[in-house]
């Protein structure tokens, strides 16, 4: 059992997550009620269905190893966008769907996805991105980079997807065993996203609006080594995230 009680920080820290679930594990915690359970998991391993979601009802969020030995480059992209023309005295939802329906922000996100799945750095340059983030992103690679965009909310997919011909939407909780469930040349809402154990791609561009999850807890995954992952984030011009 490896777990190990800090009493003066009130924090029980668990070296293999899946343990808590046993009864040694549930003994640990009957017997020290400390105010912070962590607990770290083996990102080789694969759970059984439903354990990922036992352990974060239970623990919280998991801790995953791979952020210190799989580094993401991190790109932004600014680019034009209608946000705030128009938007006074709109309520937060009608806000969202305005940035949503943002023709510009939405051809320069979708002229992304071609470019990196094509390989063109030029059309990268194009929409302002460096010339280092360009060729991280699109240069010559052992194989054609996987890409997918990582959305809100479903009709903010259903706006990319009129221009990602041959994607596709996926919108819904993720489900083992269910075919389909493809990251690569897909459009994912946050509500598969946080529910996908792992999201199978190089390039993941991050085109929620405002204060998303910086980090989606499936990416990025053990295949992208062979390539170098990627998080891009689209930003209006002079936005920071």
């Amino acid at each position: 059992m490896g777990s190990l009680v800090l009493r003066n920080r009130q924090i029980t820290i668990f070296a293999d997550g899946p343990e808590a679930l046993t009864r040694a594990g549930a003994t640990v915690l009957d017997a020290h009620h400390t105010q912070k359970v962590v607990a770290f998991v083996n990102p080789a391993e694969r759970f059984q269905p439903g354990t990922a979601r036992l352990l974060e009802a239970k623990l919280g969020p998991l801790v995953d190893l791979r952020r210190n030995d799989e580094p993401v480059r991190r790109v932004e992209l600014a680019v034009a966008t209608r946000w705030g023309l128009g938007m006074a005295g709109l309520d937060a939802l009608a806000r969202k769907r305005a940035v949503w329906r943002d023709d510009p922000r939405n051809d320069a996100i979708a002229a992304a996805a071609h470019a990196i799945t094509a390989g063109r750095r030029e059309d990268l340059h194009a929409l302002g991105m460096s010339e280092d983030d360009a060729s991280a992103v699109a240069g010559p690679s052992p194989r054609p980079r996987r890409v997918a965009v990582l959305v809100e909310s479903p009709d903010h997919g259903r706006e990319l997807l009129g221009r990602l011909h041959g994607w596709h939407l996926l919108a819904d909780r993720w489900r083992p065993r269910v075919p389909g469930q493809v990251a690569n040349r897909s459009v994912i809402t946050l509500v598969h996203a946080g529910t996908s154990p792992e999201i199978d791609v190089d390039v993941l561009i991050r085109a929620t609006p405002g204060d998303g999850p910086r980090w989606p807890r499936g990416f990025p995954p053990t295949s992208a080594a062979e390539v170098g992952a990627a998080i891009i984030d689209v930003l209006a011009p002079g936005d920071r995230r």
